[in-house]
């Protein structure tokens, strides 16, 4: 008996807490979900993860959004449990690198020069989920985001390869959780519009060593990563591969197809050698 009173006091406290949090309602002595609470359980929030969220998203929006580069978004989806070392004179050079308009964005997070050179001093541990803290994780995104290679950001920032590897990861998997928000909540939708595009690039650059084979003639995401899955990883080794070995490992596959990836591969390193020529004849450096 006493423990079932103490199952419904704990009950009612939950409930009670999901009420204050706009989670859930009472309608006709009946707890229904709000709208807010729907979402919240879409994405995969928890009801004090999806507050803080919902309150930092409106605030950038109602800010305005920076267009000049796709540094904002980044920013925006920088999950509040990711912590690293933070080089604070890096921190800094790459801080000097944003726009006007950037740093005007950053202002408002109250994040200000004058604090970050306080913090160089200080050398001050930022605990996750800071503004710095997240400003400094968006920083290496925005390094992968621009198509520098995973072991050149690593050593940038004197981070594992694999952290770096797994925080993108987190950062593809909030950027979807988010995307899933705000397709539920009107006041969000310019994310439900901006994201798909953002995400669609994130999974492209956790996926960069298949780019090259992507650029190839018929070849696209999934044909891509089965070629480098069976062990063509690069363009040089289907150039040098035969139809039949292309038809023998990858599935729904023509011998038109084949020939015409192989060909394409082939083109490509030729065009590659043949501007490499000419910037060696430029240098004056061709035999």
């Amino acid at each position: 008996m006493q423990r079932n009173v103490e199952c419904l006091s704990l009950l009612e406290k939950a409930l009670e807490s999901l009420k204050a949090q706009d989670m859930v309602k009472i309608e006709n002595g009946m707890f229904l979900h709000t709208l807010f609470g729907e979402a919240t359980f879409v994405a995969n929030f928890s009801p004090d993860c999806a507050n803080i969220l919902n309150s930092n998203l409106l605030k950038d929006l109602n800010s305005g959004v920076v267009f000049s580069s796709h540094f904002h978004l980044l920013l925006t989806l920088i999950p509040y449990d990711i912590g690293s070392p933070i080089n604070w004179d890096l921190f800094h050079d790459e801080f000097r690198k944003l726009s006007a308009s950037e740093k005007h964005m950053l202002s408002k997070m109250n994040i200000q020069e004058a604090d970050i050179l306080r913090q160089i001093t200080a050398r001050k541990k930022a605990e996750k989920g800071t503004p710095p803290m997240r400003l400094y994780i968006a920083f290496i995104m925005m390094d992968i985001w621009n198509k520098m290679p995973v072991s050149n950001v690593a050593k940038k920032y004197d981070l594992q390869k694999g952290w770096i590897q797994n925080t993108l990861q987190s950062v593809c998997s909030q950027a979807q959780r988010i995307q899933r928000f705000s397709e539920l909540l009107e006041n969000l939708w310019p994310l439900k519009l901006l994201l798909p595009h953002v995400i669609a690039k994130l999974n492209e650059c956790k996926n960069a060593e298949l780019v090259p084979l992507m650029n190839l003639d018929c070849v696209k995401f999934g044909r891509a990563k089965v070629l480098y899955d069976k062990g063509f990883k690069t363009v040089k080794a289907i150039a040098d591969a035969k139809p039949s070995d292309l038809l023998s490992n990858i599935e729904q596959i023509s011998l038109a197809q084949a020939k015409r990836i192989i060909k394409s591969a082939k083109t490509t390193i030729d065009q590659m050698l043949n501007n490499q020529e000419e910037e060696r004849i430029l240098y004056g450096l061709s035999l």
